[in-house]
């Protein structure tokens, strides 16, 4: 027997937009978002080498700091309120006893020991800046406490040191942590990622060098694995080398080709006697495809097809299938789960056939069944409270009506279903293996932070598509885009984003695009 979907409670707060099939919204229901907790905030140093016990650069004595070492705070909890202080630390300096004058600090520091403070309410974040004025003199070290609070609990800190010598200095290079394909984990400098054969292996990796006049040269070169780099995937040759002032990024591209695994060593040397390294072990599996089915055989096909449920409390409704010519009893096959947009009064059984009638023709040339519900709200959009109750009946009657690839259930949704959706898969983001969105946002019912509470099961992979043209939604979807990449999302392998030419609609080439994305896709 399944487990029960996740059941979505309602709130009552503001619409976000109206978004319907062509009219109102069901997009004005919000629901909490999901358990997760508050994640801590992060403080991001560039200007400086990272170190054994934080940020670290040197000075010649007589000359100024080579460049603006910017201290910047962020948050993927939109609302929280950050505040950032960058204080000066006496009892771990040495030789300086406060902030000497060729040294800046934005905005100006207070107090005793002087503190810079920066404050912002997130996504935005908080900076400090330390700034060159002139060159430094004496010798000895400088240290600055970094401490970030986000108003919900959360921390971050690291320490600041610059160290004024005598000599002469060379800075060495460092290198960020490198992203894609995948989600990259693992701890610096040593990296993991994992991806299927069909998705991309396109990764890449910045250097950055605080004493500006140096030239970088960043090279990427496999140094272990059982593939190959051609038989990986990579179109990119091997050792690949950008070189050039800091900052400077190498981008590798491909598309996963064999199973197997392949180790990418990174290497930067800024010739003048500095280096940093760090590696990616990439592990490619095959397509996972499989899955056990549900063994059902009860359901008539193929073609159109609808079929009752009873929900206690709810009565009985209608939903709609489309059911391929390629559908075979003995073989799990897919099923993709439709929501229609908002157009009013009675209008969701209609909505609810169009919904399946577009997505058919894919579902006949690709193999998969398509299954519609009508949503219940008296505008025509979604009551999760009894929505989902009913989705989760329609779901147990078509697996035992049906031989359903346990593994790979999806689901899709148009502007207010797209609402809803955003919820419905972060939600249960253990039952559906991906999920698309067209003209939905989370805002609207998934709330701010969704896409960081899925974080901490699966990353879902999610298909968002957004017309350039549909001005009240596409702010909040470009937010939203953000907010996956912010929660740890990959785009081009497990998030997609496209904004096409055209208003608040979707057409059957985008629902291509969707499929084409998440089919490759598969619960573990």
């Amino acid at each position: 027997m399944r487990t029960q979907l996740a059941i979505l409670a309602l709130l009552s707060l503001a619409l976000v937009a109206g978004c319907g099939g062509g009219g109102g919204s069901g997009g004005g229901f919000v629901a909490p978002p999901p358990p997760g907790g508050n994640t801590n905030p992060t403080i991001t140093v560039t200007g400086m080498s990272a170190g054994a016990g934080g940020y670290e650069l040197a000075v010649q004595s007589g000359n100024p700091l080579p460049g603006v070492v910017t201290v910047t705070a962020s948050d993927v909890n939109a609302g929280d309120s950050l505040q950032l202080s960058v204080g000066f630390n006496p009892s771990a300096s040495s030789g300086f006893t406060s902030i000497p004058a060729q040294l800046v600090l934005s905005p100006t520091p207070a107090g005793n020991p002087a503190t810079s403070t920066a404050t912002a309410t997130a996504p935005a974040q908080a900076v400090v800046t330390i700034s060159p004025n002139g060159a430094l003199t004496g010798t000895g070290t400088l240290v600055f406490t970094v401490v970030l609070t986000d108003g919900a609990g959360g921390s971050a800190s690291t320490q600041l040191s610059i160290l004024v010598t005598s000599t002469p200095v060379n800075n060495p290079p460092s290198l960020g942590a490198p992203t894609g394909p995948g989600t990259v984990g693992g701890t610096a400098p040593n990296h993991t990622t994992s991806v299927q054969v069909g998705q991309s292996l396109a990764c890449s990796i910045t250097a950055t060098d605080p004493d500006s006049a140096n030239t970088l040269t960043l090279t990427a070169s496999v140094t272990g694995g059982t593939l190959t780099a051609a038989q990986a995937g990579f179109s990119t040759a091997f050792p690949a080398t950008s070189t050039g002032g800091s900052p400077r990024t190498l981008s590798l591209a491909g598309t996963a080709a064999a199973a197997g695994s392949i180790t990418l060593t990174f290497t930067v040397n800024d010739g003048a006697g500095g280096t940093a390294t760090r590696t990616l072990a990439i592990t490619i599996t095959a397509p996972s495809t499989g899955g056990s089915g549900t063994g059902g055989s009860g359901g008539a096909y193929p073609g159109n097809q609808s079929r009752t449920v009873t929900v206690s409390g709810a009565g009985t409704h209608t939903y709609y299938l489309y059911i391929p010519n390629s559908y075979n009893p003995s073989t799990p096959m897919p099923v993709m789960y439709g929501f229609h947009g908002a157009g009013g009064a009675g209008t969701a059984p209609a909505a609810a056939q169009s919904v399946r009638t577009s997505w058919s023709s894919i579902a006949e040339s690709e193999g998969f069944i398509v299954v519609a519900q009508a949503a219940t709200g008296s505008s025509g959009g979604w009551v999760p409270s009894t929505d989902t109750q009913i989705l989760d009946a329609i779901i147990t009657d078509v697996w035992g009506a049906y031989n359903i690839n346990t593994k790979r259930n999806y689901c899709w949704g148009f502007s207010a279903g797209g609402h809803y959706v955003h919820a419905l898969a972060l939600n249960n983001n253990t039952f559906f293996a991906a999920y698309g969105v067209s003209a939905g946002v989370l805002d609207a019912l998934a709330g701010a932070s969704a896409p960081n509470t899925a974080a901490a099961t699966r990353r879902i992979p999610c298909d968002i598509h957004i017309g350039n043209s549909d001005s009240t939604l596409l702010p909040y979807a470009q937010t939203d885009r953000t907010r996956f990449i912010n929660a740890g999302w990959s785009e081009g392998t497990n998030l997609w984003y496209t904004e096409f030419s055209g208003g608040h609609t979707y057409t059957t080439t985008h629902l291509g695009q969707i499929w084409n994305n998440i089919k490759t896709h598969s619960l573990p």
